[in-house]
């Protein structure tokens, strides 16, 4: 798949076809057809869309998780020992049943395995997204 255009010599009076130089770049993209991929594993536009926004979202927070997170892990450690603290001298009262109302943790409706079937049935009917995401996270750790 070379390019041509039109060269004339000097005086204009001979026009011949020249080829014009392709990088290697150039000719991978002509020779790949994305949607005759897609359709070859099974998937469409959209999906292929979806998975790299998964991708690039958990490559992000893979990223970041590397750079930060022992900094976001000391700051809570610190909060925590300072809220406990303070509680203990009755400086600050925390109401634990609204918080844990607030948060969304029911202890009496909590069942471990209600999560786990939850979970691994959004993997299984969202393969595809799920890959994208855990490779997008190891890649973004890896280089952060």
């Amino acid at each position: 798949m070379s390019r041509f255009h039109l060269a004339a010599n000097g005086n204009g009076a001979t026009k011949k076809m020249v080829e014009e130089p392709t990088n290697f770049i150039t000719r991978v993209i002509e020779r790949f057809n994305m949607e005759e991929w897609l359709r070859y594993i099974g998937i469409t536009t959209a999906e292929a869309v979806s998975i790299f926004y998964y991708f690039a979202a958990a490559f992000f927070v893979g990223f970041v998780f590397k750079k930060y997170f022992k900094f976001v892990i000391g700051c809570a450690f610190v909060v925590g020992v300072l809220a406990v603290f303070l509680e203990s001298h009755n400086a600050l009262v925390i109401n634990w049943p609204i918080l844990k109302e607030l948060v969304g943790v029911d202890p009496s409706a909590a069942d471990f395995n209600n999560v786990w079937v939850g979970l691994s049935s959004w993997i299984s009917d969202n393969l595809y997204l799920f890959l994208g995401g855990t490779v997008g996270f190891i890649l973004g750790y890896k280089l952060g």
